[in-house]
């Protein structure tokens, strides 16, 4: 089986200086019939007459030209070398942006409230405010409806229903926000008042927060805690909220 080796870019890079290196130190020297090593019968050169033009740059003995670096890249493979250390070089981290406020919907027998989980700040939505408004900050914080209509034959009068998917259903007439609803739903017990009341909630732990009143009525197991009302699966301590409403609803008795 082969064996694949991964290098760092810190460790091409070392390799790329290495190389470099390698190329200046193998630089050929003068030699004696090339012409450029000391001819004994030429004339002597003045020690007053100048080096060079005040216009031109001479570059060390000591130091390669650019073209001899490029033309040793060239030769030992480094240029190729340096494009995959560019390649496999990981690309800087992008710095998110910093979080946006979270808002959490609640149920209120008022209405809703809208609670900042990273103050702790507390807005009541009360009924009576413009629908559109209310339509808006749900629809931020719980996507878009399933479904919105009007239901004129409500015994409560006629109403327009918007209706989301994990539930909750928000009531409106004349362009005010007037009730709302949650339906038995797989994503419904999320949807719960600041106190944890939701679908899903035992009559006991109703009990040991709010006064209850539980009933029989033509639609089952009632109950009401102040202005909310609901059904229950039974009148038993275990017995746990089905339905949940306030405000103005269409239902049917």
């Amino acid at each position: 089986m082969s064996r694949h080796h991964r290098y760092t870019p810190i460790a091409l890079m070392g390799l790329a200086l290495l190389l470099t290196s390698t190329a200046c130190a193998t630089r050929p020297t003068p030699s004696e019939g090339d012409g450029s090593a000391t001819n004994p019968d030429a004339p002597a050169v003045s020690s007053d007459a100048p080096s060079s033009s005040p216009d031109t740059v001479t570059e060390s003995a000591d130091e390669p030209t650019s073209a001899e670096i490029e033309a040793a890249k060239e030769a030992s493979g480094l240029a190729d070398l340096e494009a995959t250390v560019e390649a496999i070089a990981p690309p800087a981290k992008e710095i998110p942006p910093p979080p946006t406020e979270g808002v959490m919907l609640a149920l209120d027998e008022g209405g809703f409230k809208l609670a900042d989980v990273q103050t702790g700040s507390i807005k009541d939505l009360p009924f009576e405010a413009e629908s559109d408004r209310v339509h808006q900050v749900v629809t931020q914080a719980l996507g878009e409806p399933t479904e919105t209509g009007d239901t004129p034959e409500c015994p409560a009068g006629p109403l327009t229903i918007s209706t989301w998917p994990n539930g909750l259903s928000l009531n409106t007439v004349d362009d005010k926000f007037v009730g709302w609803s949650v339906r038995s739903n797989p994503e419904s017990e999320t949807l719960t008042t600041i106190g944890g009341v939701g679908l899903g909630t035992a009559l006991s732990d109703l009990e040991a927060v709010y006064e209850v009143e539980v009933f029989d009525s033509s639609l089952g197991v009632e109950f009401t805690v102040g202005q909310m009302s609901g059904l229950l699966s039974s009148k038993e301590a275990d017995g746990v909220i089905t339905n949940l409403w306030a405000g103005t609803n269409c239902i049917f008795r």
